[in-house]
């Protein structure tokens, strides 16, 4: 195995310029693989964000509804309904609509997301929330997403906007990031959500349930399904997740978008990987041939261009994992798009560099198998 080592090592590294150039293009296409899944796992990270600052069991929502910016309302009926069911211990209400927000002083108009929330503190995780909420002192308070556009103008607390025409006044500030969505949010209580978005009181977006300890979620919902209209949905946790990301990523152009890409990157490093191990090979098909007429067995041989395909492979590969993680952070500073290296990714991803390799390397290796020694002369 040394032996096979030496000889790949050298073989690999004797024309530095075209290994170089090599790795730089297999490195290129293995980076946009993890780019592209990156954007795709920070994509559903991007739509379920909201959901992660509240404490929930189960979901309802109107039974047309397919994700949160576009979700049709449901007669808050519906709720008290639900909690006619033993197993409900408590109800949270949030409402979600789409707005406009214009700056007071450049009169900008930026696309906005509109958030209204009831007043419980055991249904919200995100302290800022409930600093917000505690802020609020009349009907034009709202607090305000701190990752919103420039357009918004100034960022910070006492300032004073126009939402859907209604003038309101910024009393805190919270970190979301729903740029997919929005240009930006703000948030505020139920009570002004009606005020601000035209919608009545007896509307709601979602319904986040609270299940009683010693009750089984998927059975509660189970028996809920039968007790509630056909004009809900009612779903656990779990199953709301996926269902939001699910369509973004399944429905949504942009997640078709980026796996076509990944395709595409997979291809592109793919057919490299095959040409340089290809062009390798050819150019030493002489010296495979002489090392057969020595006595050499094949699968040593083989091992030769194994052993220089799997060098080639982790050269890249780890190049493109460090840039990949610089990027990340840049990509987050700049856009807060929730992009990090998971395990998960990283695993992803090398199993397909490592795919990628295999592949090139049984269609390259087949010249190998034609180094005949009688040619030498």
């Amino acid at each position: 195995m040394q032996t096979v080592f030496k000889i790949a090592w050298g073989n690999t590294f004797q024309n530095m310029k075209r290994t170089l150039t090599a790795l730089g293009g297999i490195s290129f296409s293995i980076l946009l693989i993890f780019l592209q899944l990156g954007f795709l796992n920070g994509a559903k990270k991007e739509v379920t964000l909201l959901f992660d600052y509240f404490d929930f069991d189960l979901a309802l929502s109107s039974d047309r509804y397919q994700f949160m910016a576009t979700a049709p309302p449901f007669d808050r009926i519906r709720i008290i309904q639900a909690r006619v069911d033993e197993a409900i211990g408590d109800s949270f209400l949030l409402n979600v609509r789409s707005g406009r927000w214009v700056d007071e002083e450049t009169e900008l108009e930026s696309s906005l997301l509109i958030i209204g929330m009831d007043s419980k503190e055991e249904f919200i995780k995100n302290p800022d929330f409930i600093t917000g909420l505690e802020s609020i002192t009349n009907g034009q308070s709202i607090f305000l997403d701190r990752f919103s556009h420039a357009d918004f103008g100034p960022l910070e607390v006492g300032r004073q906007g126009y939402v859907n025409g209604t003038q309101v006044n910024v009393t805190s500030l919270f970190d979301l990031g729903l740029f997919f969505f929005a240009e930006g949010s703000v948030a505020t209580s139920n009570g002004n959500f009606v005020n601000l978005s035209g919608r009545t009181a007896d509307d709601v977006t979602l319904g986040f349930l609270k299940v009683k300890e010693g009750f089984d979620h998927n059975e509660t919902v189970d028996r809920m399904r039968t007790l509630l209209p056909d004009d809900v949905l009612i779903v656990t946790r779990e199953e709301f997740y996926e269902r939001e990301q699910d369509y973004f990523i399944e429905v949504k152009p942009i997640g078709i978008m980026f796996r076509s890409a990944v395709f595409i990157a997979f291809a592109v490093g793919l057919v490299i990987l095959f040409q340089v191990l290809s062009t390798e090979l050819s150019n030493r098909l002489d010296e495979f041939a002489t090392m057969k007429a020595m006595g050499f067995s094949v699968p040593f041989i083989y091992g030769i261009g194994i052993m220089q395909n799997l060098i080639i492979t982790f050269m890249s590969f780890f190049p493109a994992w460090i840039i990949c993680v610089l990027l990340f952070k840049l990509i987050y500073g700049l856009s807060k798009l929730p992009m990090e290296m998971t395990f998960s990714l990283f695993a992803t991803v090398l199993g397909l560099t490592l795919l990628m390799s295999i592949t090139a390397g049984v269609l390259a290796l087949r010249k190998v198998k034609n180094a005949d020694p009688a040619e030498l002369f």
